[in-house]
Parts: structure tokens; C-alpha cells; sequence
């Protein structure tokens, strides 16, 4: 904990007369700024970066929050930052880094973070959910297989209603036309059957992945008391 006697920077003080929902004017004062900040005191520092990372994070600047959050996280643990303002600084950094490289596509980082942030809260409920989010974008070979063969199979109806209208319903009896329709109606009910049991079987996977990483986190701080 910072020694309250000690007396903030001229600058420091400054920037907490910003209006706390002011992101742009954050961000627009550490720009002008960038030079004397980087000499300030480390909690000072932090203080400041942080807010700035948060104002990056409210305007979905995710690229420099990803780069943003890696240095905060370092000092984090190496001068002990824990809070801001009251805040759990380290569960913020972590889950915000989180869901950045979760919009910039990166899912098997977004994984990785989200799994350290369960690890260190296993009741964090918006981390649970960005789990199991980046579990379902992330693309998996036997889904993939699912998802082409039910657009083999709707490409087959299609093809199959064609081959109908034009020779079927023309020369073929009504047993036979009666037959293809079944057939017909049958590949594009399995198409269907494909895309929709692929995906429900890949959420189910996504929850209960998550689900029982954090049974497991969750036992462990139970065998430690």
C-alpha cells in the first residue's frame, strides 16, 4: 500500500481531475503526455497505464490493449499491484486481456487466460462465459467435417429436386416419384440433422469443458483449507 504521506506528482494529480468516464480525454492526455509519464513512480505509473488501458478497452482499441495489459501484468506481480481505486487490478488486466484476444480472434490465448483466470477465481462467472465463447469460435476438425458434409448433403437435395422436376415428374411413375421424394426430403433432413447436432454437441463440449475446469479449481481450494 502506497504511504499516504507522500505526496502525488504534479502531473498524477492532473490526470485524476479527468472525469472518470472520460476515455477519450484519458487517452488523449496520456498521448500528450507519454514522456513524463514513463518517468513517473512505478505506482503512479500503474495508476495511470491503467486508466489508459481502460479507456483503450471502452473504445475497442483491443490490439494495444493486449500490449497494454502484458506490461501492467508484469509490474502487477513484480511491485505487487494488486488494486486500483478498490479494484482487483490483476482480475481486471486479465479478463480484459481476455476478451480482447478473444475479439481479435486469437481463441487458443483467449483460452489459456481465461483458464489462469478461473484458476486464480473459480466463481468469476463473465469468465466462464468468455470461456466457453472462445471454446465454440475455436475452429475444431470434426465440427468442420460435420458442417461440410450438411452442405454436401443440402448441395445433394438441391440437386435431387432438379433431377426431380426435370426427369422424375416427367417420366417416371407415382411409385417412383413417391420414392424420390423420399429420398430427396431425406437428404435435406440429414443436412439439417448434420448442422444442428454438430452444433449443439460442440456447445455441450464447450460447457462442460469449462464446467469442469472450474469444479476442478474449485476442489483444489477446498483441499488446501
Amino acid at each position: 500500500m502506497a504511504n499516504p504521506q507522500i505526496k502525488s506528482s504534479p502531473l498524477f494529480r492532473t490526470f485524476k481531475e479527468i472525469e472518470p468516464d472520460g476515455s477519450r480525454s484519458v487517452l488523449r492526455f496520456v498521448e500528450e503526455h507519454a514522456q513524463d509519464i514513463s518517468m513517473l513512480p512505478v505506482r503512479e505509473y500503474f495508476g495511470l497505464q491503467y486508466a489508459y488501458c481502460a479507456a483503450l478497452y471502452e473504445t475497442g482499441n483491443y490490439q494495444l490493449v493486449i500490449a497494454c495489459t502484458k506490461e501492467l501484468l508484469e509490474l502487477s506481480i513484480v511491485h505487487n499491484l494488486v488494486e486500483v481505486d478498490g479494484e482487483d487490478a490483476f482480475r481486471t488486466l486479465l479478463f480484459r486481456r481476455a476478451n480482447s484476444l478473444f475479439h481479435m480472434m486469437s481463441y487458443d490465448e483467449c483460452i489459456h487466460t481465461c483458464d489462469q483466470l478461473l484458476r486464480l477465481h473459480p466463481q468469476f462467472v463473465e469468465a466462464g462465459q468468455l470461456y466457453e465463447k472462445a471454446l465454440y469460435q475455436k475452429p475444431v476438425s470434426w465440427i468442420a467435417k460435420a458442417r461440410a458434409l450438411s452442405v454436401a448433403l443440402f448441395l445433394l437435395a438441391a440437386a435431387l429436386i432438379a433431377f426431380e422436376v426435370l426427369v422424375i415428374n416427367q417420366f417416371a411413375d407415382a411409385s417412383w416419384r413417391k420414392g424420390f421424394e423420399y429420398c430427396r426430403n431425406g437428404c435435406f433432413l440429414l443436412g439439417w440433422l448434420m448442422l444442428l447436432g454438430g452444433d449443439i454437441a460442440h456447445r455441450t463440449w464447450a460447457w462442460s469443458r469449462v464446467k469442469h475446469r472450474r469444479s476442478k479449481y474449485i476442489s483444489k481450494r477446498a483441499s488446501r483449507k
